[in-house]
């Protein structure tokens, strides 16, 4: 009923009062109301409402030869067509990180990626991902020779940053002195700044520092990580005045792309990786948690439910205990497995190697009889139709008897290691062991170390370390020597030194690690060594990259 026909129909004071009561009572109604759908209206409806912005972070997010590209841009236009939003990356905007950050802090209805997740802006964003994993370094000029044995060892040097950057947390973290650190808003001056030797070294991802330095100019060739902040998962950022059902909507197309396979077991997520990152060498720390997570309810279960019962449950692939390719297995600390739910034959059996030769169970009882830790192999993932695939393994000790453990696979990664390459690798090194056990440890070292020496071969060299983790011989980083590398640890976590020593006590063997390749302008790629006990004080090795291209320790 209109508000005219009200107050038109009937003559009475009394009548007419009520008409106007009902008329303003409407009014205030009506008011109210638009109010309200005018706040509602604020909100932006879906992902199609929301302003994109981005900076140059490769492989994540970079302009180059005037496209937008990289895996978050893929990954975004992909995560659209998913939710049916009409949009493609010609809408994002490129800008740099300061503004970027300054904008999805004050404005609405803003979405930027791909940024840090952290505690100190857990509560300050939403978040959708992980879009994946990145380091954080230090990069330095080589002939700087910076040498940072410890955190205390950052305040020795003069760091730049980027305002706003994650990096700058993760310092004041390690206890760097504000004073120590110089912080600009854009890469530009902080590259001049490394080229000039203002300043010491810059922190940043690792990947995009080095990009970044190559677009300025400058010869990437010249630049190390001199030291390694930490990894952390880069995710989509919201304004946190965003809806959360967008936002939720946004995390679900994500989850399906990432999960969805095709026939050949390869998700649409995992072809834009290998498109940007020839091998995904770093796992995501949301993914490594998980797999921790379920170990350690696993070792809990066992605790409270007894090794018989446990051990039942572990070994039941329909049981609690296997969740996609996440499973538990178990072997004594004879070696002997005792449960294993996706390869029942391997029950009962004592050892076990890879394809590339690495000693699978003599890698796991080394960290177990530590009471935990990481390592990697290669392994038929079920998921993928029993692939042989890269496997980051976590072990934990119960009770110093035996041991459980899982994993994540890191399927991007080549891992099939040419067999001539390594019989020639092998060779190599046992021709290097004789030269030293003949010539003694001072003079053979003096020539693993000479870059024209006979073992530097077309790239090819050898390495040496004490059982302390010193180095002995590394001729392409001569400034690396004397240092001790015992709590060096990979992008992943693995502690690479450690299990070098652990192998080489062994007398001799593989073990596989990250490390950067010097021949692909150090990027991190997965190294295979074979190392060789040359005594009790010292060993030697050197190593191959898949697919047989060499690399350095």
């Amino acid at each position: 009923m209109a508000i005219g026909d009200t107050i038109g129909k009937g003559g009475s004071f009394i009548r007419k009062c009520i008409a106007l009561g009902y008329a303003v009572l409407l009014t205030y109604v009506i008011v109210s109301t638009t109010a309200i759908l005018g706040l509602a209206t604020d909100q932006p409806d879906s992902a199609k409402d929301l302003a994109y912005i981005t900076e140059q972070y490769p492989p994540f997010n970079f302009q180059e030869n005037g496209k937008l590209q990289g895996i978050s841009i893929d990954l975004l236009e992909e995560v659209w067509k998913r939710m049916g939003v009409d949009l493609n990356r010609s809408i994002i905007k490129l800008l740099p990180w300061t503004a970027c950050y300054q904008r999805i802090l004050n404005e609405k209805d803003t979405a930027l990626f791909a940024m840090a997740r952290s505690p100190q802006r857990e509560q300050l964003f939403k978040w959708a991902g992980p879009i994946g994993p990145f380091r954080t370094v230090l990069l330095a000029k080589r002939d700087r020779n910076i040498s940072i044995a410890s955190p205390e060892d950052l305040n020795n040097y003069k760091i730049g940053a980027i305002k706003d950057d994650n990096a700058i947390q993760m310092l004041l973290d390690k206890g760097v002195n504000k004073e120590n650190l110089h912080i600009e808003i854009a890469s530009e001056p902080i590259i001049r700044m490394l080229e000039n030797g203002s300043i010491d070294a810059w922190a940043h991802g690792e990947i995009a520092g080095i990009w970044l330095i190559q677009q300025s100019g400058a010869n990437a060739s010249d630049y190390e990580v001199a030291y390694v902040l930490g990894q952390t998962d880069a995710y989509y950022a919201f304004n946190k005045e965003t809806p959360d059902s967008i936002v939720q909507s946004f995390q679900q197309a994500l989850d399906y792309i990432k999960s969805n396979k095709d026939s050949n077991g390869v998700s649409d997520y995992e072809k834009i990786l290998t498109e940007y990152i020839p091998a995904t060498y770093i796992a995501s720390i949301t993914e490594q948690n998980e797999v921790i997570a379920f170990l350690n309810e696993a070792v809990a279960y066992l605790k409270d439910n007894g090794k018989e019962k446990a051990l039942q449950e572990f070994n039941n692939r329909s049981g609690s205990f296997v969740r996609g390719d996440h499973y538990i297995f178990a072997y004594d600390f004879n070696g002997t497995c005792i449960a294993h739910p996706i390869n029942p034959d391997l029950v009962g059996q004592t050892g076990l190697s890879d394809i590339n030769g690495v000693d699978v169970v003599g890698r796991e009882l080394a960290l177990a009889r530590r009471g935990n830790g990481t390592m990697y192999i290669v392994f038929p993932n079920p998921a993928h139709g029993g692939k042989e695939e890269v496997k980051q393994i976590y072990i934990e000790s119960v009770n110093n008897s035996l041991y459980l453990g899982s994993g994540l696979y890191l399927s991007n990664i080549s891992a099939s290691f040419d067999q001539e390459a390594r019989d020639e690798l092998v060779a190599y090194v046992n021709e290097a062991l004789q030269f030293a056990q003949e010539t003694g440890k001072e003079d053979s070292l003096e020539v693993f170390n000479d870059l024209n020496g006979n073992f530097t071969r077309d790239g090819r060299y050898i390495f040496a370390r004490d059982y302390n983790g010193r180095s002995l011989a590394l001729p392409y980083q001569p400034e690396v020597i004397g240092t001790n590398g015992i709590d060096d640890q990979d992008p992943n976590g693995v502690y690479l030194i450690r299990q070098l020593i652990d192998v080489a006590k062994r007398g001799n063997g593989f073990t596989y690690y990250i490390y950067p390749d010097p021949s692909r302008n150090i990027t991190q790629a997965l190294k295979l060594s074979y190392v060789a006990n040359v005594d009790d004080t010292w060993f030697l090795g050197s190593g191959i990259y898949a697919k047989g291209e060499e690399q350095a320790d």
